[in-house]
């Protein structure tokens, strides 16, 4: 399984599980994102785009509970991650 579709399943489970919709909610791998021309999240292994419940979660700490079960998600699954625009989540692996 390539590193965006595992990273995609288990936000998507994650949000099953805390009942979040992530039907705006889109996952890059790296190259493909670069096809985006974006200014940010260029060495990002996997980026995230979200407007909607995600995106209120991160950017304005909705859901407290939840902003920080993501925090571990992404921990667990050996990355860490910054926002880019406020509706674009990027993934790196840590410096070893």
């Amino acid at each position: 399984m390539l590193p965006v579709e595992r990273v995609e399943k288990a936000v998507r489970q994650w949000a099953k599980e805390l009942d979040i919709s992530l039907t705006d909610t889109s996952f890059y791998s790296q190259e493909d994102w670069a096809k985006r021309k974006e200014r940010f999240g260029n060495q990002a292994e996997v980026s995230i785009t979200t407007e909607g419940e995600l995106n209120l979660i991160l950017t304005y700490g909705t859901y407290p509970h939840a902003r920080d079960s993501f925090y571990e998600l992404i921990e667990k699954l050996g990355y860490w991650f910054e926002l880019g625009y406020s509706w674009s989540i990027h993934l790196y692996k840590p410096e070893v």
